[in-house]
């Protein structure tokens, strides 16, 4: 059969073990304002319920848990068929019961006292045996990772010795997309280039010469005028006010005030002006002479 990857099995178990996580601490944050002695008693009774429920969603009902519909793995014998009932049930009761027992008698014997009853006493010889056991357990399950990362089979322990595995689901096809990629290369190029040319962009005068490019006017919005009022003094005061010290724009010849008309000019730093009386570019100007 298709080997499990080793990085989907513990990724999978690590998924579980942040769910598990998760949901414990929602569900001891809801006694915080109703009945608090129930968490600060049962917080292990409450976190082994919750192992319990998951299990019977997850492992009894589907054959595989959270985490491994996540990776695509599922819960098969060690001839490569589907758990079943049975093998699930004891999976369930020593992997969560076990454990839960066993952490309450070590809580038992170190909140009694029992390793400093007198030697030869049951307690004694009890708490001795704990002891030993958890050792021994502690090498097995080193042991027992040391031999799936060589072989990839029986990721835990308690999934050794019940000779289950965790095995692919379904072929599935790995593709490696890289369009995601793409695209941020694709937006990190454009980023340093704006962050490049924009410094150098003088945008209001960007922005008035696409304007004029696509708004060519053929008139003035001030053509109606007299010749003898400045458009741009009206323009600003919309006052009809007498033309002061004549000053011609060139190219299209209009007459406007010398201040006004070289005020404007000053603006557009070397772009031009549209004149108000018949939207042609002026650039410059002279003074008027009356023939």
């Amino acid at each position: 059969p298709y080997p499990t990857p080793r990085v989907g099995q513990l990724d999978a178990s690590l998924l579980d073990a942040e769910l598990v996580d998760t949901l414990n601490k929602q569900l001891l944050s809801a006694f915080d304002g109703f009945m608090p002695t129930i968490k600060t008693h049962y917080s292990t009774e409450l976190l082994v319920a919750l192992k319990l429920l998951l299990f019977k969603l997850t492992i009894w009902d589907h054959g595989t848990t959270y985490g491994g519909l996540l990776q695509n793995v599922t819960l098969t014998n060690s001839k490569g068929q589907p758990a079943t009932k049975a093998q699930r049930g004891l999976y369930g009761m020593i992997s969560i019961l076990g454990g839960y027992v066993w952490q309450k008698c070590e809580d038992t014997m170190y909140r009694d006292g029992w390793e400093d009853e007198p030697r030869g006493s049951w307690r004694s010889r009890v708490a001795e045996v704990l002891k030993t056991a958890n050792k021994l357990w502690k090498v097995a399950t080193a042991l027992s990772f040391a031999l799936f990362l060589f072989s990839g089979r029986y990721s835990t322990l308690v999934l050794r010795i019940l000779r289950l595995r965790f095995t692919p689901g379904r072929v599935v096809s790995r593709q490696t997309s890289f369009e995601f990629q793409n695209r941020q290369l694709v937006w990190s190029v454009i980023t340093e280039f704006l962050v490049f040319i924009l410094p150098m962009l003088h945008i209001p005068r960007l922005r008035r010469r696409i304007e004029r490019l696509f708004n060519k006017q053929t008139s003035g919005e001030l053509d109606f005028l007299p010749l003898k009022v400045c458009a741009i003094c009206y323009k600003d005061s919309d006052v009809a006010a007498d033309i002061t010290n004549p000053y011609e724009a060139s190219p299209c010849g209009h007459i406007y005030c010398y201040v006004c008309l070289q005020t404007k000019l000053s603006i557009e730093q070397g772009d031009g002006w549209a004149c108000l009386r018949c939207g042609e570019i002026i650039k410059s100007g002279k003074p008027w002479t009356d023939v």
